[in-house]
């Protein structure tokens, strides 16, 4: 009995010990979580992260298919709608900026240093909140879009453009899920596109 307890106690401790390492500290949570949107336009919506701040302008980081080929968007803050513009789009990475005029809104960490299998992360989408998980590998498409990075944390539609990160940071935008059997949500794997081709996205678009 004392040596189940035993093992029962390492079991608890390193089970801690990984969802220390994927959640933030509360004040960065809060951060993301606030700096977290609803995007989206008359035919469905999504999720996207304050990427940049210039004076009252913040540009929000989401995907490409959630603009879905729209000029102008709705962006949801202060549970008001708002009308966002696309700003860029890259068609390669589905990646997308959108600039909308709104006041206390603040961009997220984005984090220096890519990601590696078996990292600790958490995704933050609107639909689902902050999920916790880890890399799983990488799949590399037959398409232009490449390399995206795979990971165990469960999301659902609406969560698409949210960012994942890694001890606070960013370091990718969901992009979508392919779900492995019907009769169970979590079984199946969510990619985002990682952090250097958002990194280039960003460089290449935002304003000085």
């Amino acid at each position: 009995m004392r040596k189940i307890k035993e093992v029962l106690a390492v079991f608890v401790v390193l089970f801690c010990l990984a969802v220390s390492e994927a959640k933030p500290e509360p004040e960065a949570e809060k951060r993301i979580s606030e700096s977290t949107l609803r995007v989206g336009n008359e035919t469905g919506m999504g999720s996207g992260t304050v990427a940049h701040k210039s004076g009252d302008t913040i540009y929000l980081l989401t995907c490409k298919h959630v603009v879905n080929g729209k000029n102008k968007v709705f962006v949801v803050a202060n549970r008001k709608l708002h009308t966002g513009t696309v700003y860029a789009v890259s068609k390669t990475n589905d990646l997308a900026l959108v600039r909308v005029e709104l006041k206390g809104f603040n961009p997220v960490a984005i984090a220096a240093d890519d990601v590696k299998s078996g990292d600790a992360v958490f995704h933050h989408g609107l639909a689902t909140g902050p999920v916790d998980g880890k890399i799983t590998g990488e799949t590399l498409f037959a398409d232009a879009q490449g390399k995206v990075w795979n990971s165990d944390a469960m999301c659902v539609a609406g969560d698409s453009g949210g960012g994942f990160y890694h001890k606070g940071e960013l370091i990718g935008v969901l992009c979508g899920r392919i779900h492995i059997r019907k009769d169970d949500p979590e079984a199946g794997e969510t990619f985002f596109v990682p952090l250097p081709k958002v990194k280039a996205f960003l460089k290449e678009n935002l304003p000085e």
